[in-house]
């Protein structure tokens, strides 16, 4: 259970309330009886180990060097890596769109 203190009582009391607090108790302050605040034990939390193996045996990360699925193509058409390749339009820059021309959140094409 929660005690309540005043927020005169906290600055008087702090060492009372700062055991209660390491202790595992939670504080309440109140300031002319209504609720302003809570002072609490902070929660034990994962450590960065702990933290990589539960995303590991969630299967959300895998370990460096661990065997992986294959590649699947999304496409099956022989040798079109080697076409776009190939093709020197796909290797030059695009053009330039200047300023005035470009369509955006802020205007639209002249």
């Amino acid at each position: 259970m929660a005690r309540a203190y005043s927020t005169n009582e906290v600055k008087t009391k702090f060492g009372e309330v700062m055991r209660r607090v390491r202790a595992g108790e939670r504080v309440i302050v109140t300031s002319r009886g209504k609720e302003v605040a809570e002072i609490r034990p902070i929660e034990k939390r994962e450590s960065l180990e702990e933290r990589v193996q539960s995303l590991e045996e969630r299967g959300v990360v895998v370990p460096a060097g661990a065997k992986r699925r294959p590649w699947k193509a999304i496409a099956h058409r022989p040798g079109a890596l080697e076409r776009f390749l190939a093709d020197p339009r796909t290797l030059r820059a695009s053009p330039r769109v200047e300023p005035s021309r470009r369509r955006g959140v802020l205007g639209s094409a002249t």
